[in-house]
């Protein structure tokens, strides 16, 4: 029997060295862009003022991002779903619409992208569907550095006693994270806090991996398909442009932010202006 998995791109929008592709059956591919990356949220330095987590330029290039994966992947016979919304949202209802057997995802070393990976296998296994969360994102897999009790005996000896492991929380506060974060979390227990120190302890044992190479062709899940659609750079900014807060976006007086957004919109013009539906 034949397995679908649906391959979940967070910030892996490459088909190049990506671990997600190896020996699928039939497979979809997801982007998801989630309204909470383009709110408006207080700025923890400045209070009086509000920010946003994805400015227009960087709103621009990620979509020029998106639309370069969706072809790539359809020169080789696959597809790239695109969906607004919570991903915890949005995953369960495609695994249920098309058949899904699996999802697989690269887990990432940030809390945010940590929370929101637990959140979204937690939701995907009540729905009795299977994960597979790979490494990525990062310049040296984790498996490849240096062991906890090797960390000091690498660095320079006037770091040694840099060499803390984190403060704890109590337990009932802290998360519970995945196998990835949480091995992630016991190879840098001991880790040196000043870079250079880091950078010569890492060479010291390990290198990069070599580059995988992107897959040669796909096998599309059978069933009918609704693609969808890549918002325009306005439609993903309007949360933080229309919004209703009297603080200042950026502590930048509106027009100010609006001629930045035109400009972002004009730097790459045709790789935004697919529709302009909000998500």
């Amino acid at each position: 029997m034949r397995h679908t998995t649906l391959v979940w791109h967070r910030h892996d929008l490459r088909l190049s060295d990506n671990h997600l592709y190896r020996d699928l059956d039939r497979c979809l591919s997801v982007y998801v862009f989630d309204p909470a990356a383009f709110a408006r949220v207080p700025s923890c330095a400045q209070p009086e003022w509000d920010v946003t987590r994805t400015g227009p330029h960087a709103a621009q290039l990620l979509l020029a991002a998106v639309a370069s994966l969706r072809a790539s992947l359809r020169e080789r016979g696959g597809e790239l779903l695109v969906r607004c919304g919570d991903p915890a949202s949005v995953l369960p209802q495609l695994v249920h619409l098309h058949g899904v057997d699996e999802v697989a995802w690269h887990e990432e070393p940030g809390s945010e992208e940590v929370a929101t990976s637990l959140r979204v296998r937690s939701v995907l296994r009540r729905a009795r569907c299977r994960t597979r969360i790979e490494t990525g994102c990062t310049l040296y897999h984790p498996d490849d550095l240096p062991q906890p009790e090797a960390w000091a005996s690498l660095v320079h000896p006037r770091q040694k006693m840099r060499c803390k492991r984190p403060k704890q929380r109590p337990a009932e506060e802290r998360p519970s994270p995945g196998g990835e974060a949480r091995e992630w979390r016991r190879r840098l227990a001991f880790q040196p806090r000043v870079m250079n120190e880091w950078r010569r302890a890492v060479r010291a044992v390990a290198a990069p991996r070599p580059v995988l190479p992107a897959p040669a062709s796909l096998t599309l899940a059978e069933g009918e398909i609704d693609a969808g659609e890549l918002p325009s750079l306005a439609a993903l900014l309007a949360p933080a442009l229309d919004g209703e807060s009297a603080r200042p976006l950026f502590g930048l007086p509106s027009e100010a932010i609006r001629a930045v957004v035109a400009r972002a919109a004009a730097a790459a013009p045709g790789a935004a202006a697919v529709t302009s539906e909000a998500c």
